[in-house]
């Protein structure tokens, strides 16, 4: 029989901003059926901006999709998640402040019995103490801290990983790394949501992409410290006819990088989400780009990837990251300029309908129906073993 979850996720970022796991998991949670209450990231001093202070001091529920509810959290300050001083003391404020908001909600909302999901909060074991529920989950898309956080803060999120009831990890790479400290972990690779995709893929492309001539190599996703420029701007000198089209938002230590493009790399900004679809099924070539290091390696497979396999489109990467068994057959992997150079040429010469095929399939089994049946039978494992209350 299926079994509902009432999910509360105390997240990394906010609502109203560019969709990622922290969004696009919960959204299928609610849409499967379960309650989510999602409660967004507690501002810092540089984020107090834009209306987001005044919103910390709100406790307002905001509705955003049916069974999806969001929660403005307080307002934080410098070195709450730090091990060292005045860290303990900032959280000994802030955890009882943020929980009481939170408990008021959930008997606002009737949430019975939750699920209680820290999504990338490695330094907050505080919060299980503080907020009641029967199952709590360790939710990892990245290092913790984005790789700034020392050796010592490092072990408050071994000792979480110790504490919860599940350690869901984006990244063989993570997985290995927190599992000597974890009671159950698993690998939950990023999905894609077809249905989402399927209504999408006819849109028409934005005039931003559409202009650009062909043949368009793309990439889609945060403009930021990962990409590999040196690596780009050695395939735009060596084939000036080639169009490099990056969609996504720019970063603030990016934007000196963008201001300098060459001709033929154009960073055309954020996107409309729904236009994504036909973007990426419109490109000749699909881009991952990123420069290998522990940042990009603890990521895992990123969110785009399925996206991209969705389409089908030749797909060209370095090797920042562990692809899993028979990668080989979806996608093309070079190190350098030269190489990809060389692939680009041959996915442009020689389409490959089998492989777009096998891409294809390869997306069906990593839909958001597949995550969401295994993250219920994980949750059900140990809800079934444990006594009632």
């Amino acid at each position: 029989m299926f079994r509902t979850f009432d999910f509360i996720v105390v997240t990394d970022g906010y609502w109203h901003s560019t969709p990622r796991i922290r969004h696009k998991m919960p959204l299928a949670w609610a849409a499967a059926g379960h309650r989510v209450l999602w409660c967004e990231r507690s501002p810092f001093p540089q984020s107090w901006t834009q209306g987001r202070l005044v919103r910390a001091f709100s406790s307002q529920l905001e509705p955003v999709q049916e069974r999806l509810w969001v929660l403005p959290t307080p307002p934080a300050l410098p070195r709450l998640e730090r091990r060292s001083f005045p860290g303990p003391l900032l959280r000994s404020i802030h955890g009882p402040w943020l929980a009481s908001r939170v408990r008021r909600a959930t008997l606002e909302l009737g949430l019975r019995d939750p699920v209680l999901v820290l999504m990338q909060h490695g330094a907050r074991g505080d919060l299980l103490d503080l907020i009641p529920h029967r199952l709590s989950v360790y939710y990892t898309h990245d290092l913790f801290g984005y790789g700034t956080i020392s050796e010592q803060d490092r072990s408050m999120e071994d000792d979480l990983c110790g504490r919860v009831d599940w350690v869901w990890t984006t990244s063989e790479h993570r997985a290995s790394t927190l599992a000597p400290h974890a009671r159950r972990i698993r690998c939950l690779p990023h999905a894609v949501d077809l249905e989402w995709w399927g209504r999408n893929v006819t849109n028409p492309q934005p005039a931003a992409v559409a202009s650009i001539p062909k043949p368009r190599l793309v990439f889609t996703g945060a403009v930021d410290f990962r990409i590999d420029w040196q690596l780009l701007r050695a395939l735009a000198a060596a084939e000036p006819t080639w169009q490099v089209v990056l969609c996504g938002p720019v970063s603030h230590e990016s934007i000196e990088q963008v201001k300098s493009l060459p001709p033929n790399i154009h960073a055309v900004g954020n996107l409309p989400l729904d236009s994504l679809p036909s973007v990426i099924d419109g490109a000749d070539v699909l881009l991952l780009p990123y420069r290998p290091d522990p940042m990009t390696e603890s990521i895992g497979r990123p969110l785009k990837f399925y996206d991209y396999l969705a389409s089908g489109r030749p797909i060209v990467s370095t090797r920042f990251a562990d692809f899993g068994p028979n990668s080989e057959q979806l996608i093309s992997f070079s190190a350098d300029a030269l190489g990809w150079q060389a692939v680009i040429a041959d996915a442009l010469a020689n389409p490959n309908p089998e492989q777009a095929t096998r891409r294809r399939e390869e997306a069906s089994r990593n839909s958001y129906a597949a995550r969401l049946h295994e993250q219920e039978e994980m949750l059900a494992s140990v809800n079934e073993s444990k006594p009632e209350e």
